[in-house]
């Protein structure tokens, strides 16, 4: 990954393809590699560092970003324990 002011450039050797972050979804995306988060749990992480935005706005953003992160293949859903 290289970071450059506002962007992270990051190549995926799986598939090939070289995907651009922007600073939100490249937190979600070093969030989640520190261990499985719920979309809550990110919202709340994020929220400590965004104080002055509102938390429906935070989750909400939160959801866009973990959708397009699994729709490139960078993320995939884990279960949570106890479910089917």
């Amino acid at each position: 990954m290289d970071e450059f002011d506002t962007v992270t450039v990051l190549f995926d050797p799986r598939s090939g393809d070289t995907h651009l972050l922007d600073v939100l979804s490249r937190e979600v995306l070093d969030l989640i590699a520190d261990q499985p988060r719920t979309t809550g749990d990110l919202a709340r992480a994020l929220g400590d560092l965004m104080p002055t935005t509102a938390y429906d706005e935070i989750a909400a953003r939160v959801d866009d970003i973990v959708d397009h992160l699994d729709r490139m293949g960078l993320i995939y859903p884990s279960r949570e324990q106890g479910s089917a």
